[in-house]
């Protein structure tokens, strides 16, 4: 199918890629389009403040045209929290003292829509006009940039996002900073020069004219017609009713064709029927509780609405990850003993993904052998408070589906920082990495495979041929194989697997049992200093010298291989996807980690 694209952009065409694109709707707040709010009040004009807020209605227009196109959409407010400790008092004063008698009010200040410019009043909402829906992202920033102190960077790599559309106020201020933002962190940039407007004509004109000069230094900008033309002839995007993914149920409900009852019924009707019953299934009506509040035909609907999944019996129904799930709808319709018994009821039909955890490959194990998608999280990334994690040092949240689109739709829809959960790590530690806006089968991708001379003897015939025919995939794919010294990790393996691993001895540190306390307490304490040290030193070197120095996107490995187990002590995120491989990147790269997987 041919790529979408605005053919009259300056100062080209811009394309459209399918599932990669979204539209930026950039603080259409009540306080800066409507009266009383903190534009009204510091715009010299009622006739420019009016212009301004005119861009309400192309904005509603090509908002509409990029949902029914199937884009990704991100509201972003502009606003800070109440005691303005995020506000930089040259931000809020600036203006009120070099034009005293103009800026009576500032940030902060009561306004008649409510303290202006603070979270949580009347006047930060969206305007009424632009409602976001249920499965749309809204983004709070303390900044003109959307970038500045946020998490918009993962929001877009997490969804695969590499062409951004930009919509919103002001031309000159929020819309040209994020813009500029966007251009360095590598993706393709488009402004509707229809949909913007700001407080000087003069400046707004100029702005809009430096985004594409020098043949495109920035990025392009478009009239939003051709959007809305491409909208007016696509068709109703095709529903196959038979299809339990996350994409296609999605797809499903939003036209109208499918209804979660009958969906759930017949789920639920079809693991009940199998001989080797791989969920201890919820009651069907206490697992719809979910859907309750949604209008009968409604197409504002929650991301996971009316999706069924299952959880392993260490992830409890009061955890963080699985009340997420709920809140966005999504439907829990029984527990599984182990990874694999979660894997054969995605196998079977019975539910859309299984959430669990792993730390030794166990899920990415269970995945590959029923032909579906493993794919463990970098640690921390998705919150585990409530999930019983035997080795929570480095045993992250996982997910088995049948697609990797499924899996990028777990990750990003559940990403986010946990303040309760010691294992959460901080959005804002995640390493800023600029994408490739033509993906890794243009861009290329380099990867390296662990061990390779032992691949011989460590695995069958049967299984050596299919993992070098993966390998050749990688490189057809326009991957390149980078050699390196992996004589500093062959230790690693004996120092985090066996009886006396730092797995094992994390596992029953704390054990009701008393062999396994018997067993952990005779191993000598500095050997498990010595131990934690190796891991540290070990993992700091490869990501400088390996990682880092060598540009290495991913490790390919055999299921079977001790990498995999160790991936997790390297704090590497993992898919499991062609037969007998896995692809581990470094942590945080869960993105571009998923950019890769999907060309297997």
């Amino acid at each position: 199918m041919a790529t979408l694209q605005i053919p009259t952009a300056k100062p080209g065409p811009f394309p459209l890629p399918a599932g990669k694109t979204a539209l930026i709707v950039i603080d259409m707040q009540k306080d800066f389009l409507y009266k009383g709010g903190y534009g009204y009040l510091q715009c010299p004009s009622a006739d420019t403040f009016a212009q301004v807020a005119s861009v309400i209605e192309p904005v509603a227009k090509v908002l509409a045209a990029s949902r029914k196109l199937g884009f990704h959409i991100i509201h972003t407010r502009e606003g800070h929290v109440e005691d303005l400790s995020d506000c930089p008092p040259s931000k809020r004063l600036r203006q009120v003292t070099a034009n005293e008698g103009r800026h009576v009010l500032c940030i902060g200040d009561d306004g008649p829509m409510g303290r202006l410019l603070v979270r949580g009043s009347f006047g930060h909402d969206i305007v009424d006009e632009l409602t976001p829906l249920k499965d749309e992202v809204v983004l709070d920033k303390p900044g003109k940039g959307c970038f500045y102190n946020t998490d918009l960077h993962q929001i877009l790599v997490s969804r695969g996002i590499t062409h951004v559309l930009f919509t919103g106020v002001t031309a000159e201020c929020c819309v040209a900073t994020t813009f500029r933002e966007a251009n360095d962190h590598g993706f393709e940039c488009c402004t509707l020069v229809d949909c913007t407007d700001g407080f000087d004509g003069k400046i707004v004109s100029a702005t809009l004219d430096m985004f594409c000069a020098y043949d495109g230094l920035l990025g392009y900008v478009a009239n939003s017609q051709p959007i809305l033309d491409l909208a007016a002839a696509a068709a109703a995007p095709a529903a196959d009713t038979a299809d339990m993914t996350v994409t296609a149920l999605r797809a499903a409900y939003r036209a109208g064709v499918l209804k979660p009852d009958a969906v759930l019924q017949a789920a639920h009707s079809a693991a009940t029927a199998l001989s080797a019953a791989p969920l201890a299934l919820t009651p069907l009506d206490e697992a719809k509780t979910s859907l309750g509040g949604v209008p009968e035909g409604s197409a504002d609907l929650p991301y996971f609405y009316g999706v069924p999944f299952a959880v392993t019996a260490n992830v409890a129904p009061t955890s963080t990850v699985v009340q997420k799930l709920l809140a966005l709808g999504g439907v829990m319709l029984g527990t599984a003993a182990t990874p694999a018994a979660g894997a054969a009821a995605v196998a079977a039909g019975v539910v859309s993904f299984a959430v669990t955890s792993d730390v030794e490959g166990e899920t990415l194990a269970a995945a590959t052998a029923g032909g579906l998608i493993g794919y463990d999280v970098s640690h921390g990334l998705i919150p585990a408070r409530g999930v019983e994690l035997a080795v929570p040092s480095y045993e992250t949240i996982a997910v088995v589906t049948k697609t990797i689109a499924d899996s990028r739709a777990f990750f990003a829809e559940l990403r986010g920082e946990d303040l309760t959960d010691p294992t959460s790590v901080p959005d804002r530690s995640i390493p800023i990495k600029s994408i490739d806006f033509r993906g890794p089968a243009k861009g290329g991708f380099r990867f390296a495979v662990p061990f390779k001379y032992a691949l011989a003897a460590k695995l069958s015939p049967d299984d050596l041929d299919v993992f070098n025919k993966t390998l050749a995939a990688a490189t057809a794919n326009n991957g390149v194989e980078v050699e390196y010294d992996w004589s500093a990790l062959e230790d690693l393996a004996d120092i985090v697997l066996g009886e006396t691993g730092l797995y094992s001895l994390e596992k029953h540190a704390f054990s009701k049992d008393p062999d396994a306390s018997a067993a952990v307490a005779a191993v000598p304490a500095f050997k498990t200093i010595r131990d934690l040290e190796t891991v540290r030193v070990t993992k700091t070197e490869f990501y400088t010298r390996f990682l880092g120095a060598a540009g290495v996107d991913v490790v390919l490995s055999p299921v079977a291989s001790p990498f995999v187990a160790c991936a997790a002590a390297l704090g590497m995120c993992s898919v499991a996807v062609a037969p007998q491989t896995v692809l581990s990147a470094p942590m945080g790269m869960d993105g571009r980690l998923l950019d890769i997987a999907a060309l297997f």
